[in-house]
């Protein structure tokens, strides 16, 4: 395909690897759909993603482009591609755009395009960050990765065509050329003799229908027999008498409670010391050797059967599964400087509409239901400050 040339996203086909990339259990692949090169998520291994920030205005919208390929046996795996606004302090501000492959989408090795436009940056936007991630289920392998795109969505608005110009002159005639020769005719073969056609022979005359007969009397309906006379019911045999019940045992006395004995005296509180001198304040540090990590993780849950909301529904942790495809006991991430997204269907949920804490996932009463086998994902994201070289 032809990438626009005002896509943000630098090296977009991988063509130079995975330069411009933050890249976790991913390697370059010689399969591709444009250029000579993709990336490749590997299956397997935990966090398997791909991700880049490009500057964005506060209103914008971005239009979202990724071409996916499985040419591997067995089922494709989950994956997942999101859009999520930062400030320029790199503080979370909102998800703009999410995409869910679900598992055995690809039944052939045929690149697929998926696409949409994100909702408009919240105020205070300086990035937008695109995550393409896989989620490692029993049975998958990798998916492969190529064109990704991600450009203003007002860049596809069709431009408006001015005026059309006065027409030109007509340039003069140019002299015509010479006719070429005709060929000559073929000889046209001999047409063989029709033979005579032969003599209709005379209609015969049509016989006279019969007449129709009369139909039959119906016949005399025999008489029903009578019914046989019912049995006599047999004599019901006495039940026999009720044995009687045995005497209660009498109940033992109670035993006498022991004396409680006397508190001790409280001690009297010791002085308070005087408080110390306050110490010099510090010289200011250096901050342009630090730098923001974020740490996602992500946790998949099938319900077997419908989920009823119109009363409250609690999900244990231990029925959830992360990255690699293991049960876990308690959902990490959660706490100051992080944040938290639901998602049902592939649809990020109001955060009104349930709660998280390291032991459950908890829906209060509310209408409506979640039917069997509908993926549910809980992704958390902690930031954390690293010194560069530390």
């Amino acid at each position: 395909m032809a990438i626009q040339l005002n896509n943000r996203i630098l090296n977009y086909s991988f063509e130079q690897g995975l330069t411009n990339w933050v890249a976790v259990n991913t390697v370059v692949s010689s399969i591709s759909k444009s250029g000579f090169q993709s990336a490749q998520l590997l299956a397997g291994l935990p966090n398997a993603s791909l991700q880049q920030a490009v500057v964005t205005a506060p209103g914008e919208g971005l239009y979202v482009s990724v071409s996916l390929d499985y040419p591997f046996a067995g089922t494709s795996p989950v994956v997942v591609v999101t859009v999520n606004f930062f400030s320029s302090s790199a503080i979370y501000l909102g998800n703009g755009f999410t995409l869910v492959v679900p598992p055995g989408f690809f039944t052939n090795s045929q690149w697929q395009m998926f696409e949409g436009v994100t909702t408009p940056a919240p105020a205070g936007t300086a990035s937008a960050q695109i995550s393409i991630s896989m989620a490692p289920q029993p049975s998958t392998t990798s998916i492969l990765v190529d064109d990704v795109i991600l450009m203003s969505a007002v860049d596809l608005t069709p431009s408006v065509t001015g005026p059309t110009g006065a027409t030109g002159a007509a340039g003069a005639a140019g002299q015509t050329g010479p006719t070429g020769r005709t060929g000559a005719t073929g000889v046209t073969g001999v047409t063989g003799v029709t033979g005579p056609t032969g003599a209709t022979g005379t209609a015969g005359t049509a016989g006279q229908t019969g007449p129709t007969g009369r139909t039959g009397a119906t016949g005399v309906t025999g008489i029903t027999g009578a019914s046989g006379a019912t049995g006599v019911t047999g004599t019901a045999g006495v039940t026999g008498a009720t044995g009687g019940t045995g005497a209660t045992g009498a109940t033992g006395a109670t035993g006498a409670t022991g004396v409680t004995g006397t508190s001790g005296v409280t001690g009297a509180t010791g002085a308070t010391g005087e408080t110390g001198a306050t110490g010099a304040t510090g010289a200011t540090g250096d901050i342009s050797a630090i730098e923001i990590v974020s740490t996602a993780n992500r946790y998949f849950h099938f319900p077997p059967a419908d989920l009823n909301l119109s009363s409250s529904v609690t999900i244990p942790a231990g029925e959830f599964s992360d990255d690699n495809g293991n049960s876990v006991t308690e959902f990490a991430g959660l706490g100051t400087n992080s944040f938290n997204n639901l998602f049902i269907n592939g649809l990020v949920q109001p955060g009104n509409l349930y709660s998280i804490s390291p032991g459950m996932l908890f829906f209060p009463a509310q209408s409506g239901s979640i039917f069997a086998g509908t993926p549910i994902i809980i992704e958390t994201v902690q930031f954390n400050l690293q010194l560069q070289g530390g």
